[in-house]
């Protein structure tokens, strides 16, 4: 099942699940309801997304194009290595922002009555 989740009106969506041309209609409202919405970048998470066929990076690519024209920035987070190697084989890599999630590790952990473990 896939799902678009609104994380943050305007700003940011999250998808999760398969995307391909059976069920891109979603996101494509989606992204369409936060260029108008928002404005700045605009983030499409896809880090629990699977990439499945070329409509769904052709959705991307066309969404990229009306988030310029509205003077926005389409910013892709943490795309999987196969968005990936599909982006490099139709050229889109400098066209495409992508960008990786910062991850931060806890620095200690505390247990009661002891001392913070070393990390």
């Amino acid at each position: 099942m896939t799902t678009v989740e609104v994380v943050v009106p305007g700003a940011e969506l999250r998808v999760t699940g398969r995307l391909d041309a059976g069920n891109d209609h979603q996101l494509r409202e989606e992204l369409h309801r936060a260029i108008v919405l928002g404005e700045g970048e605009l983030v499409l998470d896809l880090a629990e997304a699977e990439i499945h066929d070329s409509t769904a990076l052709a959705l991307v690519a066309g969404v990229h194009h009306r988030a310029a024209r509205e003077g926005r920035t389409l910013v892709i987070v943490d795309p999987s290595d196969r968005f990936e190697r599909v982006v490099a084989a139709m050229r889109l890599g400098k066209v495409l922002q992508r960008r990786r999630r910062a991850t931060s590790a806890p620095v200690s952990t505390v247990t009661a009555g002891r001392p913070p473990a070393q990390g």
